[in-house]
């Protein structure tokens, strides 16, 4: 498979939107829980769960990605490096008002 980086580059944005609650109070923090595990977005959701809140990310899940879904959690995980994305998981920021993090 072949590809150019700016295909590449529309395929994360889509993974970024799959995992990601698109309606409602919650739009645009993470979903509750992972999308279909053979999906980009589980791929995209992995990578921003695991800086926002590490406790929720699935080893195992990440262990079984194909190049595709590794490749795409690669690039995300690299290009939200350095960025607060705390905000996005609402478990993360219950525990942070009530001090446990």
């Amino acid at each position: 498979m072949t590809m150019t980086s700016a295909e590449f580059k529309a395929i994360c944005i889509a993974a970024i939107d799959a995992a990601k609650v698109s309606r409602g109070k919650n739009k645009g923090m993470l979903k509750a829980k992972c999308p279909k595990s053979d999906s980009d977005g589980a791929a995209a959701w992995q990578a921003m769960t695991l800086q926002a809140n590490p406790y929720k990310a699935g080893i195992y899940t990440i262990a079984m990605f194909d190049d595709r879904q590794r490749a795409i959690f690669d690039a995300v995980g690299k290009a939200i490096e350095g960025y607060d994305v705390n905000h996005l998981d609402r478990d993360r920021q219950i525990l942070e008002a009530l001090g446990v993090w």
